[in-house]
């Protein structure tokens, strides 16, 4: 019941964050780009299903486009694809298609900070372990 009320309530959740954070913090948009990094086996968890492991080891290329979509290609093939918002401290993204597309929990929240071209992501909120774990992993460098 607690997994139903949470896939039920996080967008109600991340979209009030938005809106209250937003009041406090100055805005500032997301520094869309084109980001990437990669994942090798000794980095993914003993935990992961032999599938998902052998999904997460990968080069992964995550675009930011300026009009509010992401999309993550994983070795070459896409991987997720949605959308996203921001205040000048947090990101709301929400899946929407793709192979890898969270569907247990579609969206998740997240600090960020970009440093030079190295943008990191710390969770906040995200019942999707594995988006949590791929893009919380390390920076990300900025190719774009």
């Amino acid at each position: 019941m607690f997994a139903e009320t949470r896939r039920f309530m996080l967008p109600a959740v991340a979209s009030l964050l938005l809106f209250s954070v937003g009041r406090a913090e100055e805005p500032q948009p997301f520094p869309a780009g084109v980001y990437s990094i990669t994942i090798n086996a000794r980095e993914v968890p003993a935990d992961a299903p032999a599938d998902v492991r052998r999904a997460l080891i990968a080069k992964y290329v995550l675009t930011f486009s300026a009009n509010g979509r992401f999309k993550t290609v994983a070795n070459g093939e896409l991987d997720a694809a949605g959308r996203y918002a921001s205040t000048a401290k947090h990101l709301v993204i929400t899946d929407e298609t793709g192979p890898g597309h969270c569907k247990v929990t579609a969206t998740g929240i997240y600090k960020w900070r970009l440093e030079g071209d190295k943008l990191t992501l710390e969770a906040v909120d995200d019942g999707c372990k594995w988006r949590r774990f791929s893009i919380t992993l390390k920076k990300w460098t900025k190719e774009k």
